[in-house]
């Protein structure tokens, strides 16, 4: 039923149809209205979560470019300690050989 069926339905005092029209058109607009409220709500909520989602990414991606940092790092203090370790043997390993020179030496002069 539209207003101009409600109007001509009603008598001169009754308005009874008219308003029942207006109060169920109000009705169905309310739930359109929040039926696209809930619409927006949710879409909202989607670009919300979305945000979030973009943020972890963005945590993510910096955390694994600190922890390659902290891995070629790390790598790198392990080679220079290997290196140190080898310098060291190295430098025991002429010593002893100096020694052991220098006793042949000592040996062979006092004969």
């Amino acid at each position: 039923m539209n207003f101009d069926t409600a109007m001509k339905r009603s008598g001169p005092r009754d308005h009874s149809s008219v308003n029942q029209y207006l109060v169920t058109k109000a009705i169905d607009n309310r739930y359109k209205i929040n039926g696209s409220c809930r619409t927006l709500q949710l879409e909202e909520q989607k670009l919300q979560i979305q945000a979030k989602m973009l943020e972890f990414k963005k945590q993510r991606i910096k955390w694994l470019r600190s922890s390659e940092l902290e891995d070629r790092e790390l790598e790198k203090m392990r080679l220079q300690n290997e290196y140190l370790k080898l310098k060291s043997g190295r430098l025991a390993f002429e010593t002893k050989c100096l020694e052991m020179g220098a006793r042949k030496k000592v040996q062979i002069s006092m004969i």
